[in-house]
């Protein structure tokens, strides 16, 4: 298990990104890409992405707030 706050620091990443492509209509395709080089370069893990993707973001925020 990783510690909380390199998990809170990927969670705030993906936030940002979801908000940029969101604010600038980014195409799917794009998002993919982002998240590829992010995971490629283990800035973000997997088990973070998976559950950003079948959770979303708000309850992941809530999952690690009961973590604190």
């Amino acid at each position: 298990m990783m510690d909380d706050k390199k998990r809170s620091g990927q969670i705030n990443l993906l936030a940002s990104i979801e908000e940029r492509c969101g604010a600038f209509n980014s195409n799917l395709k794009t998002i993919c890409n982002t998240l590829m080089a992010l995971y490629d370069a283990d800035i973000l893990e997997e088990e973070i992405i998976l559950e950003w993707h079948q959770k979303g973001l708000s309850q992941i925020y809530a999952l690690a707030d009961d973590e604190s």
